[in-house]
């Protein structure tokens, strides 16, 4: 309907990828997390101008906190849209480009047309400062999965908290934490049968993983917890490390920027990259099976 031209790229490499978008001119790119990494590694060491370029946004995730702090000087006048969605309602979210800089992080509001809401089971909607599960709403929910329907109406159904909005429609339950802030914008805090159960307290993932990723020592990692006798449950850790980071390197930076029950108590090193799936995003399942497995035999 706009004239618009969809360029495949069927190599994920990072180099491929910016030739690509110098050669075709293209005005939008959107990569998944761990493909933000790399290309950012790329152009810091070898900086290219992509005069096209127009826009830039996330699917798949989030983008680690050090890796968004570059990417304006990287893409400088590049619009950042940092963006969540989810299959069964495509994107639901977006954080405008002005806010980018004073929300560096922020999943934002709901897109046009879409209905989302911050959700505390048996009470009602989150406000500034709570934290709930986000539900999705609208016309762009999915009708369902395809012959499953057990699955369907566990994780598509009718919303009580909602009720007096939205009536019996179904909306979509993502099963992901997120934080209301005081202007109304949301954050994202983990995936609710992710968090990590340590002395007393419900840690997210992803705060481990943003907090490590702030070191500049390291290129991917993925946290999770582990059954300890005296913890509930353990901060693991599995990280690529690039050439300058080291275990005695990020055990320091956490020593010192991050409360002691986010430590992580091990720190398992990942030789070579980390799995995906096929969109792209870290394989974490085969991740923690195959660090825990290590561990075990360690």
């Amino acid at each position: 309907l706009t004239g618009g031209t969809i360029v495949h790229q069927p190599l994920t490499m990072p180099a491929e990828i910016v030739h690509m978008a110098r050669t075709e001119r293209a005005t939008g790119i959107a990569g998944v997390p761990p493909l933000w990494n790399q290309i950012v590694y790329l152009l810091l060491d070898n900086p290219t101008e992509l005069p096209a370029l127009k826009r830039i946004t996330n699917t798949g995730g989030k983008i680690p906190p050090n890796i968004l702090e570059v990417l304006p000087q990287v893409f400088p006048g590049v619009d950042i849209y940092l963006m969540y969605g989810l299959t069964e309602a495509f994107r639901s979210t977006y954080l405008p480009p002005a806010k980018f800089a004073a929300k560096m992080g922020s999943i934002g509001r709901q897109i046009p047309n879409a209905q989302v809401f911050a959700i505390k089971h048996g009470e009602g909607i989150a406000g500034p400062g709570e934290q709930g599960e986000l539900v999705h709403a609208g016309p762009l929910v999915s009708m369902g999965y395809w012959e499953k329907p057990e699955i369907t109406a566990e994780k598509i159904r009718h919303c009580p908290e909602l009720a007096d909005i939205l009536g019996d429609a179904p909306v979509v339950y993502s099963g992901d934490l997120v934080r209301v802030d005081e202007d109304g914008d949301l954050w994202f805090v983990s995936r609710m049968d992710d968090m990590i159960k340590t002395l007393g307290y419900r840690l997210s993932p992803t705060e481990v993983e943003d907090a490590i990723s702030q070191s500049g020592l390291v290129s991917d990692v993925v946290a999770y917890g582990v059954d300890d006798v005296d913890l509930g449950q353990a901060v693991h850790v599995a990280v690529t490390y690039l050439p300058q980071g080291s275990e005695q390197a990020i055990t320091k930076h956490c020593m010192h920027t991050m409360a002691h029950y986010m430590r992580p108590k091990y720190f398992h090193a990942w030789d070579g990259a980390m799995p995906r799936t096929a969109s792209g995003k870290l394989d974490r399942p085969a991740i923690i099976a195959a660090a825990k497995a290590a561990f075990a035999q360690s």
